[in-house]
């Protein structure tokens, strides 16, 4: 089997394979991913049912680089997400299945903070994608979209309670959603938990959020989705002055989302 692990080094995207899982090659030497990568972080990769691998990176937007032939040549898109003049791309997550059914969600600026969630699809292995979609400008932490079957797509983020006034840290509760689509990303059902996520010491920078970094889905044969992510055990461990947090007081949180409509 052939395996790829994306990965950023020197703020270049790189992509390596394996057959084996024990030795890997850099497909980074020559061809469309040698040197012109711009690599500004967050790297992601998924491959379909034809074996076709499909290598989503940032910076100017999100270029989209594709594998036919088990990573030996490459084809590069410019900015699948059609950036407009003056805004910005972030923290982009892709998967595919099938014939070359390829989703992309990206965390894009057109409406300030907090950030929107832009969805993104191709039907012929990434050759044309559509007009982004906006399924929420209230998101402060997006999390990777998965196929669940041939028609459910599946993703969760987090909405900033209080005044988000940076893309993905602020002195903000939050709460988690569940975003669910049951006809290939036609339409969408927002689902968000009861209980709020108290504010918690980011990773990302020094500041406040509502999760350690970014919550992750993954769902059931039956097609329930259970949802991942880490946060503070709740207000009282920081100390007096609010913005203390003592080492070793993060917990993982998983939940199973009974699957809306």
């Amino acid at each position: 089997p052939l395996s790829f692990l994306p990965g950023s080094g020197a703020q270049q995207g790189r992509v390596w394979s394996s057959p084996d899982g024990k030795t890997f090659t850099l497909h980074n030497k020559a061809g469309a991913l040698a040197g012109t990568v711009g690599g500004d972080g967050d790297t992601d990769i998924a491959i379909d049912g034809n074996g076709t691998a499909y290598m989503a990176d940032l910076g100017n937007g999100i270029p989209l680089f594709s594998s036919k032939d088990n990573g030996t040549t490459w084809t590069e898109k410019d900015d699948i997400s059609q950036t407009p003049k003056g805004e910005g791309r972030d923290r982009q997550w892709i998967d595919a299945r099938g014939d070359g059914k390829v989703v992309v969600v990206v965390a894009g600026t057109e409406h300030g903070n907090p950030r929107t969630i832009l969805f993104i699809q191709s039907n012929d292995s990434g050759a044309s994608w559509s007009k982004p979609r906006e399924l929420t400008n209230t998101m402060i932490q997006i999390g990777p979209i998965i196929w669940v079957d041939d028609s459910t797509l599946a993703m969760s983020y987090v909405e900033p309670i209080g005044n988000a006034t940076t893309s993905q840290s602020s002195n903000v509760e939050g709460k988690m959603h569940v975003l669910i689509s049951r006809d290939a990303g036609l339409t969408w059902v927002d689902t968000p938990f009861e209980s709020k996520i108290p504010r918690a010491l980011g990773c990302v920078t020094a500041n406040f959020a509502p999760t350690f970094i970014f919550p992750v889905i993954a769902a059931a044969r039956s097609g329930n989705p259970y949802v991942a992510w880490a946060q503070t055990r709740d207000e009282s461990d920081f100390s007096p002055d609010g913005r203390t947090l003592p080492l070793g007081r993060p917990t993982a949180q998983l939940v199973r989302a009974a699957a809306p409509g």
